[in-house]
C-alpha cells in the first residue's frame, strides 16, 4: 500500500513537471506586452472594489480609489508570494536526497512563484508612475535608502548624483560620447600635424641634399615618416541595470516622514468618518 502510495505521489509530481515544462509564461511576452495602465479607467471589477456604493464619491474620486484598492492588491498578493516561495523550499527538503521527481516540481513550483513576485513588483511600479504623490509610499522608500530610477527625489550624494538612474545613464554616455569625439579630433590634428611636420622635414632633406651634392655640406640623414598612435577607443556604453528591484521610481519632493503620515491618517479617518455616516443613513432610512 505504501509503495503504490509513493508512486501515485511521484506520478503527480511528475505530471506537474510536464505541465510546466509544456507552459512556461514570460511577464514581458504574455502579460504586459508592451502594455501600460489607463487611469483614465478603475484598476478592480466594482463587484471586487463596491465603490459604487459609496454615493458620497464622485464618479473621478470612485475611480482613484478603485486604483489605490489595485495598487494595494498587487502590494498584498507581492507580500503572500514571498511567503509561498519561502514555504515551498522548507517543504523541499524532505526531498532533497531523495524523490528527485518531487524535488524537480517543487523547484519548479518555486521558480513559478518568484515570477509571480517580480509581476506584482512590476505591476506595483507602473501603476507609481501614474498615482498621486501621497500613495507613492514615499516615505517607506525613503527609509529603504534606494536610488530613483526617475529624477524626481534622487539622492544628490548618492551614485546617480541626484540625476536618478535614466538620466544618470543618459549624460554619462553623453559624457563618453563627447570624450571620444574630442579623443579622435586630437588622434587627427595629431595625425595632421605630423604628416605637415614630416613634409617640412622632407623639404629640408632635399635642399640638404641638394646643397650636399654640390658640395656645400654633408649628406642628410633621410627623415623617418611619422607612425600613427593607437587609435582612440570609445568607452562601452552605459546601460541599466536589468535588475531595477534596488531602486525605486521617485521620491517625490513633497513627500516627509511628518506630513505622509498627517495625510494618510486624515484621509483615513476621513474616510473612515465617511464610511460610518453613510451606514448610519442607511439604517435611519
Amino acid at each position: 500500500m505504501q509503495a503504490t502510495a509513493d508512486r501515485v505521489e511521484t506520478n503527480r509530481y511528475a505530471k506537474c513537471i510536464e505541465v510546466s515544462k509544456r507552459i512556461r509564461w514570460d511577464i514581458d511576452r504574455d502579460v504586459i506586452r508592451g502594455r501600460k495602465f489607463d487611469f483614465s479607467r478603475k484598476f478592480l471589477p466594482e463587484g471586487l472594489s463596491l465603490v459604487n456604493q459609496l454615493e458620497f464619491l464622485t464618479e473621478r474620486e470612485r475611480r482613484l480609489l478603485s486604483q489605490v484598492q489595485g495598487r494595494t492588491y498587487a502590494n498584498m498578493f507581492g507580500l503572500a508570494e514571498r511567503f509561498i516561495g519561502a514555504k515551498i523550499l522548507e517543504v523541499s527538503r524532505d526531498h532533497w536526497l531523495g524523490d528527485q521527481t518531487a524535488l524537480e516540481a517543487l523547484v519548479r513550483f518555486t521558480d513559478e512563484e518568484l515570477k509571480h513576485q517580480e509581476l506584482f513588483r512590476r505591476i506595483e511600479t507602473m501603476i507609481g508612475v501614474g498615482m498621486p504623490a501621497t500613495w507613492a509610499f514615499d516615505e517607506l522608500k525613503r527609509l529603504s535608502k534606494l536610488d530613483t530610477i526617475s529624477e524626481e527625489g534622487s539622492d544628490p550624494e548618492g551614485p546617480n548624483r541626484g540625476m536618478g538612474l535614466k538620466k544618470f545613464v543618459e549624460a554619462e554616455n553623453d559624457k563618453n560620447i563627447a570624450q571620444a569625439k574630442t579623443d579622435i579630433t586630437n588622434y587627427k590634428q595629431e595625425a595632421e600635424d605630423n604628416s605637415e611636420q614630416f613634409r617640412k622635414d622632407m623639404d629640408k632633406f632635399q635642399e640638404d641634399s641638394e646643397a650636399a651634392m654640390r658640395g656645400q655640406g654633408e649628406k642628410p640623414d633621410k627623415p623617418e615618416p611619422p607612425k600613427l598612435g593607437d587609435a582612440p577607443q570609445p568607452k562601452d556604453a552605459v546601460k541599466q541595470p536589468p535588475d531595477l528591484s534596488s531602486y525605486v521610481y521617485l521620491l517625490h519632493p513633497w513627500g516627509g516622514r511628518l506630513l505622509d503620515a498627517l495625510i494618510l491618517l486624515g484621509m483615513f479617518f476621513g474616510l473612515l468618518g465617511a464610511t460610518r455616516f453613510a451606514l448610519r443613513s442607511q439604517d435611519i432610512g
